[in-house]
């Protein structure tokens, strides 16, 4: 009887954990997707006049942040919410780096590395290097009658 009810409870949990699991692949999808979006708008507004160097942040932003699941909360059987947040550069550093980039002639768009100067970059604005976490998108699901877990 023991193990029966061990059974029970074991599959129980192992539901509830595919369930997040699906729940955070489609949250991480989403938001990866969305941050991109906002980094190459960033991009787009600070340098206009070079494809290479919107092309060098997004790619630069992509490698130093991460988005990641805070919470998930369910709602009865067939609703959730998933909260992400952002690991990444601040908002002054990521501005300022824009800037500098956004001043050179375009013989030195294409020898700017923002890796490189991220450091000398930060030293002079008094800025931090260490990634922050903020929050970034909450997003709410339902489950379908096949079972599945669909954006709202």
């Amino acid at each position: 009887m023991k193990n029966l009810i061990f059974l029970g409870f074991v599959l129980i949990l192992s539901a509830c954990t595919s369930q997040e699991g699906h729940l955070k692949k489609a949250a991480l999808a989403q938001a990866d997707t969305k941050w991109t979006e906002s980094l190459q708008a960033e991009a787009r507004e600070a340098v206009p006049q070079s494809e290479v160097l919107q092309t060098a942040y997004l790619e630069f932003m992509k490698k130093n942040s991460e988005t990641q699941i805070e919470d998930i909360q369910f709602h009865g059987e067939n609703r959730a919410t998933v909260a992400v947040i952002v690991s990444s550069i601040s908002l002054p550093l990521r501005r300022t780096l824009l800037k500098v980039a956004s001043q050179l002639g375009p013989d030195k768009t294409r020898r700017f590395n923002f890796q490189d100067a991220l450091a000398p970059v930060a030293a002079q604005s008094g800025e931090s290097t260490t990634p922050e976490k903020r929050p970034f998108a909450v997003y709410k699901f339902s489950k379908s009658q096949d079972g599945l877990w669909r954006p709202e």
